[in-house]
Parts: structure tokens; sequence; C-alpha cells
């Protein structure tokens, strides 16, 4: 009986821990226990409330928050299904991980340096968390910038000395991305943590979806960057991300072979090519120089040199220069682009000094000098005021106004004080082949004598144009309704029409009355040749200097 009564004794003292550990693993009593000591927690800036279930799953935990000076971290409606097999190789094991809803802020902090070094986890535990899946996430960085995902998904692995998420996957409306990324604890207090990954995937934008793909190697410190944009243009860019003064900043190179525009602009009106910039970022902004081809508007590479930055969708453009290469002409800007869903909104500043056109070689005009404006949400408004000189164009000054659309450019009004005169009117062109444009003109007490010092005067003059090129395949036609004035102290009045086709010329209702002279002409000179006109000049002295006699031709 005594004997009985012994391995009674015995046999309890065996099960009462195999009961406890049933009674803490298997029961809500259990949890609670554990739950009781979660405010030990809270020195280390973690607080756990809403705990039930059970230890051996599922978990369930109603807020996690963690409140670092750098980092604020809140977790809600978390549900945890452990394996508890894990425990046997010192892991805590999860087959799955969801929650509700999760917010990740950034802040900036002042912070003393640390003697130990840093640990995720003590050296004895390890934590494997399989089928991680977060919904309703929001991240905030350290400048305002907020993203929000639908859903993150990935597995997350923890040692003391690495973290590391494998098959990740991130659906924001902003961007869809997969990858792995690995951090790893730094050996010492004073050195750096290392940092490696992969990620893929697209940046969603208002008109398109961009394509990309990236890995970065290094540590936290000194961290190597490559990216490379895959659609729907081809550009690369390799990089350097460092933190000098605990701060950051990121220098590297972006280059692009060609670089199209048409998944933002129908019929674009330039192309982008042998793209090569040093590009540097900071808090401070950003900062391009380098060149950049634009063939529609020189042969030649132009040299860019751009500082701005970028914040809630809006990019600041402090101050830019763009140069020609072997030229002095050069355009400096300034303003803002919005981007809040379809094309840009727009308020920029423009100057510029010593520009020609045409902008290579023997120059027709010039501008030594000018300034202007583009503004408002598509189409854009425009005004621009400038010098204007040319070898057989004296000099002046003239401003223009008018819209910018995806299509066109519409030059609402014009204005050229030149000649003693002025000049003004309307036009109109368009960027898609053919080029069509159109023109309107009035000139008002203009004196040609520094174009021809041998005929001073008086003129005044009413015309209109349109056709489609400008090289000697242009197509046009013009039509002169009145000239008027004095030249040479002289009387002239005049009117016509003139039209240059595939074929050839067209000339219709041409008349010419300068003092006693008269010219009346129409005729087409194209595969035949039909015309009638009528010369009549009784006195060649009243046109020409150092001239006599008379001409009379049919």
């Amino acid at each position: 009986m005594r004997a009985r009564t012994i391995l009674i004794i015995v046999t309890a003292i065996l099960l009462v821990p195999v009961v406890a550990v049933g009674v803490l693993l298997y029961s809500e009593a259990g949890l609670q226990m554990v739950a009781g000591q979660l405010w030990r927690l809270e020195r280390f800036n973690v607080k756990i409330d809403g705990v039930s279930g059970t230890l051996s799953g599922p978990l369930r935990i109603a807020r996690f928050e963690l409140n670092h000076p750098r980092v604020h971290f809140v977790v809600n409606d978390i549900v945890i299904d452990p394996q508890l097999r894990g425990l046997f190789i010192q892991t805590l094991q999860a087959g799955s991980v969801t929650a509700g809803s999760s917010l990740v802020e950034l802040h900036q902090a002042d912070m003393p340096p640390s003697t130990k070094p840093p640990r995720f986890l003590p050296s004895f535990l390890r934590v494997d968390a399989r089928n991680v899946e977060l919904t309703n996430v929001r991240y905030v960085h350290l400048n305002g910038m907020i993203v929000d995902a639908k859903t993150v998904r990935g597995r997350v692995t923890i040692t003391s000395s690495r973290l590391r998420a494998r098959e990740f996957a991130v659906d924001a409306d902003l961007f869809d991305a997969t990858g792995n990324a690995r951090l790893l604890a730094a050996p010492a207090a004073d050195l750096p943590m290392g940092l490696d990954g992969d990620v893929s995937g697209q940046l969603h934008l208002p008109d398109v979806d961009l394509v990309l793909k990236g890995t970065v190697a290094g540590n936290i410190e000194h961290l190597n960057i490559k990216g490379d944009l895959l659609q729907p243009s081809v550009a690369s860019a390799t990089a350097v991300m460092t933190r000098p003064d605990n701060s950051w900043n990121i220098a590297g190179k972006v280059t692009s072979a060609q670089f199209l525009l048409d998944p933002w602009l129908p019929d674009p009106p330039l192309t982008l090519r042998n793209i090569a910039l040093d590009v540097e970022m900071n808090p401070d902004g950003v900062h391009a120089k380098g060149k950049v081809g634009v063939p529609e508007i020189d042969d030649q590479d132009l040299l860019v040199d751009a500082r701005g930055r970028y914040a809630d969708r809006t990019l600041f453009v402090s101050e830019s220069q763009i140069q020609l290469q072997d030229s002095p002409a050069t355009l400096h800007t300034n303003g803002k682009f919005i981007f809040d869903g379809g094309p840009a909104t727009i308020d920029l500043i423009a100057q510029w000094q010593d520009l020609q056109w045409p902008l290579r070689g023997e120059p027709v005009v010039t501008s030594s000098n000018g300034d202007g404006t583009l503004r408002g949400p598509l189409p854009y408004d425009f005004a621009v005021t400038a010098s204007l000189a040319g070898h057989d164009f004296p000099s002046g000054a003239g401003s223009a106004t008018g819209v910018i659309s995806k299509e066109q450019v519409t030059v609402a009004s014009y204005s050229v004080n030149a000649l003693g005169g002025s000049l003004s009117g309307n036009g109109q062109l368009q960027f898609a082949q053919p080029r069509a444009w159109r023109i309107q003109t009035n000139a008002t007490n203009v004196n040609p004598e520094a174009l021809f010092k041998d005929f001073p005067g008086n003129l005044n003059l009413a015309a209109k144009a349109s056709g489609e090129g400008f090289d000697k395949k242009a197509i046009f036609t013009a039509d002169v309704s009145e000239l008027r004035g004095t030249l040479r102290g002289e009387s002239i009045q005049g009117r016509g029409f003139v039209q240059r086709d595939r074929k050839g010329w067209t000339v219709r209702g041409a008349h010419l009355g300068l003092a006693d002279a008269r010219l009346a002409l129409d005729g087409i000179w194209k595969d035949t040749v039909e015309a009638n006109w009528s010369l009549n000049v009784p006195s060649l002295d009243r046109l020409l200097p150092k001239a006599s006699g008379k001409i009379v031709s049919k």
C-alpha cells in the first residue's frame, strides 16, 4: 500500500510540469499568464494590447506598438499561427501571420551612440514567420512622403545577426514590387549594418506604367545601388548612397541611348537620346549635370545643369541651365511642375542669352537676351519678350502671348518694334508632320531704309500666309491684301496672292504701283507656263537712283 502511494506521488510530481506546459500552451488561462507580464516591455517602448487565443494558436493581438525615437510602428488585428515544433531548435516559428492594418513612420532623431553591437534577437533565439500578409499598410518617410499599400506579403526570418525578407510582394496604388532583402547586424557598435537585396516591379504613373528592376549591396553608410528602367523606354542608373553627418546623399549616373516621350504625349514634338547625366540627391534637393541629345533642336547634344527638389508630387526647379555645345546660346529656367494626374501643371520662368535662328550657321535673326513664362495646366499659356536683330533684320524688341497644347503652339498676338515702326499679328504652328503653320501680320509706319539704304519711306502692310514645312520643299500661300505708304518720296500701293505647291508657282491679282509706274500680273509656272502681265514704267528715275529711260512690257 505504501509503495503504491509513493508511486502515485512520484507520478503526480512528474505530471505537474507536463500539465503546466499544457495549460500554458493550450489554454486561454496560460496565455493570460504570459500577457500579464507584457507590461514589462513598455520600458523598451513596446506596448501590446488585446492578447487572446492560445500560445499553440491561433494567437490574436489587437494592437502592437513600437514607439522608438527614430521609428513609430503600429500593427492592428494580428493573427498568428504558431508552430510549436520550432521550439525544439530554439525557433519561434509561425505558419502564417496576418494583420488588418499597419503604420510605419520614420523620424529624424539625434541619439547618443551605443557602445553595444546591434542585435536583432538574443543569440539563443530565432524567428521564422512564413506566409506573412499585412493589409492596409501606410509608410510615412522622413520628408513627409506617404506610400499606401493594399498588401505586403513575404517570409521573414530573424536571428541575432540577420533579418531576411524572402520573396516579398508589395501591392500599392503607386507601385507593385517583388524581391528579396537582407539586413546584417554590424559586428561592432561603431560599424554600420550590412544591406543587400533585389527588387523588380512597376511604378504606376498617371499615363503610363514604368517597369523597373534594381539591386542594392553594401551597408547603410555606403550602399551601392543599380537600377534599370525596362519599359516603356530603356535607361540605367548606378549610384552610391552615403550618410554624411547623420543625413543621406545619393550620387551616381543616369544613361539612356534613346528615351521616347510617346507614352506621355501623343505625337510628342521632341525625342531624347544620348542621355548621360551625373545626378546627386540629398535632403536639400537634386542636382543633374551632363548631356542630353534633342535632335529636333540641335544635331549636337545639349549641355544641361539643373537643380531642384521633389515633394508632394511637385518638382521644384530652383535653377537650370541649358547650353548649346560650341555656342554662347544659353537658356536659364526656374519654376515648378505639379504631377496631379494627367499632364503636369507648369509654372515656369525662362531667360536666355545669345540665341539665333537657325541655331547653327549664318543667323537670320538673333536675340541677345529675352525672357518668358509658361503656366497652367495643359494647354499651357505662354508670354515672351525678346530683343531681335539680324544681318538683314534691324535691331528691335518684340513680345508674344499664346497657348501651347500637345498638338500645336498658337500665338494669340505678337508685336515687334523695328524699322521705326511696328509689326503685329498672330499665328499657329503644328508640331506633327507636315508641320502646318499660318501667320497674319500688320506692319505700321515701317521704314525700309535700314535694309535698303536707297529706299527710305513709310510703309503700311496687311498680309496673311499659311503653309507646310520650312525647307526648300515647303508649300505655302501668301495674300497681301494691302500695301500703301511712301517710298523715296513717292506714293506706293499694292496687293496680290502668291502660292507655291509641289508643282510650282501661282500668282493671282498682283498689282503694284509706285510713283507713275504700274505692274499687273496673273500667272502659273508649273509643268506649263501661262502668264499675263503688264508693266509700264514711264520714268525709271522716279523708281531707281541713277536710272533713266522707260519700260513697257506686256
